[in-house]
Order: C-alpha cells, then sequence, then structure tokens
C-alpha cells in the first residue's frame, strides 16, 4: 500500500499539468510542483493552509464551480483567471471532477498565452478586416468615378447629339417663316387678281391665268410645297430623337432605378445605344438584333450603366482601326470602317446579349486579364481600366451573370448571359 501511494505522489509531481486537490472551501490539500510554479511559488509545501479561490482573479467564480461540480459531478471546462503572488495575470482552463472523500480535483492548463496569441490574431483580423473595407470603398468609388467620367464623355457627346437635331429644327422653323411669308405674299397677291377677274377663276382671262404661273414662279410655290413635307419630317424626327435621349437619360436620375426590379433588356439596351449614339455615328456601321426576350431582375441603372461600358469600348475599339487619312484614300468625305453588332437570345435559363466590333485583336494573354481592375489594353493617358471592371461587377454579382469575351482578326465579341427573372 505506501509504495502505491509513492507511485500516486510520482504521478502527480511529475504531472505537466498544475493540479489541485482542494474542499468544498476550496482549501488546499495537495498540489504539484507545476501548480506552486504555475502561481509563481517554488514549491507545493508554499501552498499547504491556502485557499485556491485567493488565487482567482474573481473569488464569486468558485461558488459557480462548486454549483456546477454539484449538478454534474465533471467539469470538463470552466476557464478562469488566477492572480500570482507577482500580481501577474494567468488564465486556466480547469478540469475538475468530485472524489469519493469529498475532496475536489482540479487540474488546470495554461492558455494565457493561447489567449494572448489569439487576441493578437483577433485584432490583426480587424485590422484586416478594416483594410479590406477600404480596400473595397476605394475601388466602389474608382468604380463610381470612372461611371461618372463615362457619364462626362456621355455629357459631351450628347450634346452634340442633342445640338444636331436642334441645329435643323431652328433652320427649318427660319425656312418655316420665309416660306409662310411668301404664300401669304403670294395668296394675297392671287386674291387681287381673282378680284380683277371674278370669283370663279376660270373665267380669268389668258392674261391674268399667265400672271397667276409667274406669280407661282417667282414666290418658288411648286418648291415651297415639296420642301415643307420634308421641313415637318426632319423637324419631327430631331424632336423624337430629342425626346428619346432626354427619356433615356432619366434612368440616372429616377429613383426607382436604384432598386431590384423585372426589367427589360431590350429597353436597357436602346437607353445605352441611344445615349452613346452607336447608331448615329459617321464611321461606324451599327446593326442590331434584338429580339423580344424574358425579363431579368435586377437594378436598371447598373444595367444601361454596364451596356453603356460595353458600347463605349466597342466604338474606342472599332474606331482605332486605321483611318483613311492614314491610307491616303480618303476624299474629304466620312468613310464607314468601323462595325459594331448587338445580338440579343435567350433559352430557358439564360438571356444572352453579344456586343460585337471588328476592333483589333486582343491577345490571349490579356484576354484573362480584362477585367482586372486597372487593367487595359489602351495606349497610356487613354483609358483608366476601370470600365470593364465595373461591368463585370453589375453582371457577374449584380445580376448574377456571366461574361465572356472571345477575339479573333474577324471581330472581338463580349458574350454577356443573365439569368431569366424566377
Amino acid at each position: 500500500m505506501p509504495k502505491t501511494y509513492f507511485h500516486y505522489d510520482e504521478f502527480i509531481d511529475w504531472l505537466p499539468n498544475p493540479l489541485f486537490i482542494v474542499d468544498n472551501d476550496s482549501n488546499i490539500k495537495r498540489s504539484n510542483y507545476n501548480a506552486a510554479k504555475f502561481l509563481g511559488l517554488s514549491s507545493p509545501e508554499e501552498l499547504k493552509g491556502k485557499r485556491l479561490v485567493d488565487f482567482y482573479r474573481y473569488p464569486e467564480e468558485w461558488q459557480i464551480l462548486i454549483d456546477r461540480l454539484h449538478d454534474e459531478a465533471n467539469v470538463s471546462e470552466f476557464e478562469v483567471i488566477y492572480q500570482d503572488y507577482s500580481e501577474k495575470l494567468v488564465v486556466a482552463v480547469e478540469s475538475s471532477f468530485l472524489m469519493d472523500v469529498g475532496n475536489i480535483v482540479i487540474v488546470g492548463r495554461d492558455i494565457t498565452t493561447r489567449l494572448e496569441l489569439e487576441n493578437r490574431l483577433m485584432g490583426t483580423n480587424m485590422e484586416l478586416m478594416d483594410a479590406n473595407a477600404k480596400l473595397q470603398e476605394m475601388h466602389r468609388q474608382l468604380i463610381q468615378e470612372k461611371s461618372m467620367a463615362s457619364l462626362g464623355t456621355l455629357a459631351a457627346g450628347l450634346a452634340h447629339e442633342m445640338n444636331n437635331p436642334l441645329g435643323y429644327i431652328k433652320s427649318n422653323i427660319r425656312s418655316f417663316d420665309e416660306y409662310f411669308r411668301e404664300l401669304l405674299s403670294y395668296t394675297q397677291t392671287l386674291e387681287g387678281i381673282i378680284r380683277g377677274s371674278g370669283s370663279d377663276e376660270r373665267d380669268a382671262s389668258a392674261p391674268k391665268k399667265q400672271n397667276i404661273k409667274r406669280l407661282r414662279s417667282m414666290h418658288e410655290i411648286d418648291q415651297i410645297e415639296n420642301d415643307i413635307a420634308s421641313l415637318i419630317s426632319e423637324t419631327d424626327s430631331g424632336i423624337e430623337r430629342i425626346v428619346k435621349t432626354v427619356k433615356s437619360l432619366s434612368v440616372f436620375t429616377e429613383e426607382g432605378n436604384e432598386k431590384d426590379t423585372e426589367l427589360s433588356v431590350p429597353r436597357a439596351l436602346e437607353m445605352a445605344v441611344v445615349l452613346t449614339q452607336a447608331d448615329n455615328l459617321p464611321t461606324i456601321n451599327y446593326s442590331a438584333k434584338i429580339h423580344k426576350v424574358p425579363p431579368v431582375r435586377g437594378k436598371l441603372k447598373e444595367l444601361v450603366q454596364a451596356f453603356i461600358n460595353l458600347l463605349l469600348n466597342a466604338i474606342d475599339a472599332a474606331q482605332s482601326l486605321p483611318s483613311p487619312e492614314d491610307t491616303g484614300s480618303n476624299d474629304g468625305q466620312s468613310v464607314v470602317t468601323g462595325r459594331i453588332r448587338i445580338e440579343t437570345s435567350s433559352d430557358s435559363e439564360w438571356i444572352y446579349c453579344n456586343f460585337i466590333n471588328n476592333g483589333p485583336v486582343i491577345d490571349k494573354d490579356k484576354l484573362g486579364r480584362i477585367f482586372d481592375p486597372f487593367f487595359t489594353t489602351k495606349d497610356v493617358g487613354k483609358g483608366a481600366g476601370l470600365g470593364l471592371t465595373a461591368v463585370y461587377q453589375v453582371i457577374v454579382y449584380g445580376f448574377g451573370g456571366r461574361i465572356d469575351v472571345q477575339s479573333s482578326k474577324e471581330e472581338t465579341r463580349f458574350l454577356v448571359r443573365i439569368p431569366q427573372s424566377r
């Protein structure tokens, strides 16, 4: 029996963890060397007659442990903050159980270093999260600035676009005014001739009929009659284009366009085409096969902006082809060299939008980076490299879609896939 007790004591002393045997009042009856070292002492003898709870930073935790032991008889983990004789704080996770004789065995595990590392790691993670949030905000602002830059480009183009119809509307109104004066003079003179020959023009003498013919020629009545129909048609077309432009611009001002709604892809494409003037550029042959497709769900404003960026990219590519001036074949007239084509289609799940241009081929090693922030295939100073990044953000994250690029000597194709609204 003494031999067994000797081995038991030896086992306790060599245990790598702090070990205490205490009673219900936390009086320390037995401890090992690691327990003494844990509390800043040199030997277990120094702990005899002392209460373990006196080393607790918060003594009320002892009663919590006792209550749990009476309920569970075995507590596998109980975190306690100790304060040793040097007033250094150490944290331990205790495993406790009740012995048959009413004593309590407490085995501790120092987790101070681990907690310090966890706190440092948590602090580092918080710093990384903060830095990441700042980077995302900077990224959002850069994309927003790119969007504003695109809108600035559009605004300059739209000023020119709206100035053209306004110019010929103003010119047409001036022509209407001149024609009206001519017609008024003609009718007044004609009335005088008719009054001199009676109310029936058939009774007019040959000389008077000749006068009427000469009068029509002098006031160019035949030409006026022909021009008026053309002037009205041009004026109506100009007004209609202005109305479409203003209506398309409203997508960036109306509040409802910033909310997720069911929307029409053809309508978004039409707005983007009007705002970029892709169908009205003198050096580009524009064509479209826009079919009726099922609706999609998302923000109209964002989709229009994405389509605008894709069209501006196509316009830049198509207009970067060698011009007639470069080849020496220009005769002073605008020559069409670029081609842009838009096609839409759908299947049971997806809406497909193809943006195709005949601009320069994009190298294969650049295709994989074309949506990366700040990457651009344009010359230095001609692009921020954020336009296609914004497109990717909208299509992939905003609409849950995909966008792929294919480029060859014949054409470059951006294929946008957007899931149908369910």
